[in-house]
């Protein structure tokens, strides 16, 4: 999914995964805030929200989703304009917080787009922003199928030798949507602390299933960053995977309900076609008989036909005996009485 639209967001499978790298990004937001790559606006109320940030500019290359954005999020402290990494109304050492969730594998130079943020940046401003990790591209290439949108490819060493030519401090973590079991407390409350169990072998045999997010700026300003999100693990909850199985598996089955009703028409239509070609096959048979009839009415009358010269012969003969003996009657009756 490129762009999560308001139709995804009925679906929370796909909303928490885009939803979850903003609340990351909304403990370490702060001052001007621009969210590059910001779709339909969703996050903008999230990140506005915190009580540091100041403004928040959303940015897209989508004039759909940008019109989007401005009809239903729009604010006193929230705007939205067209742009890119490359080219966006970002004036030099402006920006405080840059957000680049999912964005930079879209580019046709990295380097560039990363050497504009960070010109866009104030001295001590905090980029924070995420990729698909080349395992998990080739992973969703297997399962889905090429992907045309995504022009580069990043390992986790790749994105941080490229973000260390501009930015002094990089750290590197992984955020991968993945099912667990929820344990905790529900007689008095939750526990003061959590706990991630490691996944049991063999865990991820193809590196990170997820995106790889980074934090790069200054080296004060991303050990703050650090400290407000923490050096643990976090989990980040979405929703029971009863609902996302239903959520998952209803359209498939409303897909299923139709094709059945399209197969059963189309069985419909093959037994109407099947009593169509018998009855046209007993027309036929039918047809063949009245064929059959007319033959031997003609090879009867083709007999009689041959036998037409015989026949008038015969009577000639016939008509010519009964002509000689009437003649010989005739004479006889008049010669006696004469």
């Amino acid at each position: 999914m490129e762009r999560a639209s308001k139709d995804h967001f009925g679906r929370a499978s796909l909303r928490d995964e885009h939803i979850h790298r903003y609340q990351l990004a909304a403990r370490v937001a702060r001052g001007f805030v621009v969210d590059c790559a910001c779709g339909i606006g969703y996050a903008s109320e999230l990140i506005a929200d915190q009580a540091e940030v100041e403004a928040y500019l959303g940015i897209d290359p989508s004039f759909d989703a940008i019109e989007y954005a401005v009809e239903n999020f729009s604010g006193e402290r929230v705007r939205f304009e067209y742009g890119t990494l490359e080219k966006n109304s970002c004036g030099h050492s402006s920006i405080d917080t840059f957000l680049m969730f999912e964005t930079l594998e879209h580019t046709t130079n990295p380097k560039d787009a990363l050497k504009n943020i960070r010109d866009c940046l104030k001295q001590d401003g905090l980029l924070i922003g995420s990729v698909p990790s080349a395992e998990y591209e080739a992973l969703c290439e297997s399962t889905y199928g090429p992907n045309p949108f995504h022009l580069q490819r990043f390992t986790k060493e790749q994105i941080a030798e490229i973000l260390g030519q501009h930015f002094d401090a990089v750290r590197i973590f992984s955020m991968e949507f993945v099912l667990g079991s929820l344990f905790q407390r529900v007689s008095d409350g939750l526990a003061d602390h959590a706990e991630i169990a490691p996944p049991l072998p063999p865990a991820y045999e193809f590196g990170i299933a997820g995106s790889i997010i980074f934090i790069a700026g200054s080296e004060e300003r991303v050990e703050e960053a650090i400290h407000k999100i923490g050096t643990g693990k976090i989990f980040l909850q979405s929703i029971p995977k009863a609902i996302l199985d239903r959520e998952e598996v209803k359209p498939i089955r409303a897909a299923m309900q139709s094709m059945e009703a399209l197969i059963r028409e189309r069985d419909e239509a093959i037994s109407g076609q099947a009593r169509m070609l018998e009855e046209r096959w007993s027309a036929m048979q039918s047809m063949e008989a009245l064929i059959r009839e007319r033959d031997e009415a003609i090879i009867e009358q083709q007999k009689l036909l041959e036998k037409r010269p015989t026949v008038t012969e015969a009577m000639r003969g016939l008509f010519s005996a009964l002509r000689a003996s009437f003649q010989h009657r005739v004479g006889r009756v008049l010669g006696k009485k004469w």
